[in-house]
């Protein structure tokens, strides 16, 4: 072998060496980077944390400040990150494939969205519940969310996504306000939830499911156009406060005398002709609304069952003088001991 050899093929070698080198020295640079810029993130996401927790005994007097702190929190992980980032944080459907279902049902909710619907909100506010945006994923392990509110959102319909596992914590949710027609068939797994606000809607049924709602204490469905109410509506039998107030209600299910813990009712201006015999066994009542009703032509005479400690609204209501003189007999009787009538 030849010199000249020798020298092109230590040129070549040189050339190669001096690659992997490049290769090398841009790897630990892409390495300090990410590494430099995770330890930033990790102290930036510690103060604002310890300043988030700081405000937690005012929370009574705002929540502004809570709020605040937390958005910060959570802003410094939604920065943009590193190709190499990126791709740690992609979801693997194979691991993950509920959660990414997830996704693609809010996501196409939200690309469907009628004009005038504000369901990019709605779609943001169901995310940070279930913390799935960012290092909120881990402050939710820590502030586990009990509440969510989507009033005021103009919305007509809600994604088919409450059969996530991730809702079965939730004790608070506000929907009032919107345009709802129907809840989706996946609403009876929200089993945790005590307070459901709901007026001022469009409803005209609920479905079948909703009797799953055992853990409901205080429901709200005033000014809707509900017509009737499922048979699993006697399920409901920790209610103790219901507004149905301003509906279109002609009957409701004899079922309705299991709701026994029923405190406050209030179906007032509605469509009701009579109520169940089963309303009786209501025991717990301490106010029946039925004003405004001036479809009722009678009420069941076991509703002279209820406790004494009960008031009954009857206000502008069409009842015959016959029935009103037969009630006024009965309840100005010495010996009765049943609900106030007015």
């Amino acid at each position: 072998m030849c010199k000249k050899d020798l020298i092109l093929i230590s040129g070549k070698l040189s050339k190669n060496i001096k690659i992997k080198i490049n290769i090398l020295i841009n790897s630990i640079n892409t390495f300090i980077q990410q590494a430099l810029t995770i330890h930033l993130k990790i102290v930036q996401s510690i103060g604002w944390i310890a300043l988030t927790i700081s405000t937690l005994p005012f929370l009574i007097i705002s929540r502004k400040p809570f709020d605040f702190f937390t958005k910060k929190t959570v802003e410094v992980w939604s920065q943009n990150t590193t190709e190499t980032t990126n791709k740690v944080n992609k979801v693997n459907p194979n691991i993950n494939l509920s959660k990414s279902s997830f996704e693609t049902i809010l996501k196409t909710w939200v690309e469907t969205a009628p004009r005038g619907e504000d369901r990019i909100t709605a779609q943001e506010k169901i995310r940070d519940f279930l913390g799935l945006s960012g290092f909120q994923r881990c402050l939710h392990l820590f502030l586990k969310k009990e509440t969510l509110d989507l009033k005021n959102l103009h919305l007509t319909s809600l994604p088919d996504i409450f059969n996530n596992p991730c809702f079965n914590q939730l004790k608070y949710l506000s929907l009032e306000h919107n345009q709802l027609t129907a809840l989706p068939e996946s609403f009876g797994n929200l089993q945790a939830l005590t307070q459901l606000h709901l007026s001022s809607n469009q409803l005209t049924a609920l479905p079948e499911s909703f009797g799953n709602l055992q853990a409901l204490t205080n429901l709200y469905l005033k000014k809707n156009q509900l017509a009737t109410l499922p048979e699993s509506f006697g399920n409901l039998q920790a209610l103790t406060d219901l507004i149905l107030c301003k509906n279109q209600l002609t009957a409701l299910p004899e079922s309705f005398g299991n709701l026994q813990a029923l405190n406050k009712l209030d179906l007032s201006s509605n469509k009701l002709t009579t109520l169940p015999k089963s309303f009786g066994k209501l025991q717990a009542l301490t106010l029946l609304d039925l004003k405004r009703t001036a479809t009722l032509s009678g009420i069941p005479m076991s509703i002279l069952d209820l406790s004494s400690h009960c008031t009954i609204n009857l206000a502008e209501c069409n009842l015959s003088m016959a029935f009103l003189e037969k009630l006024r007999d009965i309840t100005q009787d010495s010996n009765y001991s049943g609900p106030r009538i007015y």
